[in-house]
């Protein structure tokens, strides 16, 4: 299978088992998770892809945008606590 083919939700799912077996704390697994589903939520709010090969550059910025337009903190996105 070509990997690049692979939606955004499998590999947000991969990465949270990456995190755990690296010893992540649970909030910062959390938070990576959260970031990783609002773009992927985004995406499809936008009618956009969310397979691997179709996002880009430009999706990416265009999420920040999103987020930094935000009310509240400029839109940040809160880091998580150690």
């Amino acid at each position: 299978m070509d990997r690049s083919d692979i939606d955004l939700s499998v590999l947000i799912q991969h990465y949270e088992v990456h995190n755990r077996t690296e010893g992540k704390s649970p909030r910062t697994v959390g938070w990576y998770n959260e970031v990783l589903s609002m773009f992927h939520g985004r995406l499809e709010e936008q009618g956009m892809s969310t397979i691997l090969n179709t996002i880009g550059e430009m999706e990416v910025r265009g999420f920040i945008l999103h987020v930094q337009s935000r009310p509240g903190l400029k839109g940040a996105i809160s880091h998580p606590t150690p």
